[in-house]
């Protein structure tokens, strides 16, 4: 068997990337709104595809007309928010399709947009791609750099940091978006790892 059309899936408490690409911090990305947090903490994806999935098994729960953006409320009621580009509002929904309606169940990797990121591209337009959680009441542990695979986690979310940390072996550390070590799951306190972290599986 060559496992075509298996389904995605990603351990509890992990929000997968949407799309592959490069990682940036969201404080990087080049709109204010976003740099500053003022929707939510989160992670940016520069996108190497053309399909934007959902991050997590769960309900779309907003979906904009203009399909530049969509939510999706997990399984155990988190928001996670996806915008697609910067300023792509303004594009009235050219060059999106959708694979979903609102109120649809989804699962990790299923496709939710299709972007023709190559008129885009050509256009000048920024297809940086935001995964927000805009009103998140759990800690979220955001990987800060290297490349995404898409459908695979980036970010670990937990009500308790000793629980996310019972969920793996070890440990990445980010300090200012380069890697500072690699933890024990003995090792890892919450003080250590109060930047950003990523799982190792």
């Amino acid at each position: 068997m060559l496992g075509f059309g298996k389904r995605k899936s990603v351990s509890p408490g992990n929000i997968a990337a949407v799309v592959s690409g490069q990682i940036i911090p969201i404080e990087k990305v080049k709109d204010e709104a976003f740099a500053k947090k003022m929707m939510g903490d989160g992670v940016a994806i520069v996108p190497s595809d053309d399909y934007i999935v959902s991050p997590c098994d769960g309900t779309v729960s907003m979906l904009y007309p203009t399909l530049h953006a969509f939510a999706v409320t997990s399984e155990d009621g988190m928001d996670i928010l996806i915008h697609i580009g910067i300023d792509t509002v303004k594009l009235k929904g050219k060059g999106f399709r959708s694979f979903v309606k609102q109120g649809q169940k989804v699962h990790v990797g299923e496709r939710i947009i299709r972007v023709d990121s190559y008129d885009m591209k050509n256009k000048g337009i920024d297809l940086t791609t935001m995964i927000l959680f805009p009103s998140a009441n759990k800690k979220i542990a955001v990987k800060k750099e290297g490349y995404a695979d898409q459908g695979k986690a980036i970010i670990m979310v937990s009500s308790e940091m000793p629980e996310l940390l019972s969920t793996c072996d070890r440990i990445i550390v980010f300090r200012n978006g380069e890697i500072s070590g690699i933890l024990n799951n003995e090792e890892a306190t919450e003080e250590k790892i109060m930047y950003a972290a990523v799982a190792v599986d």
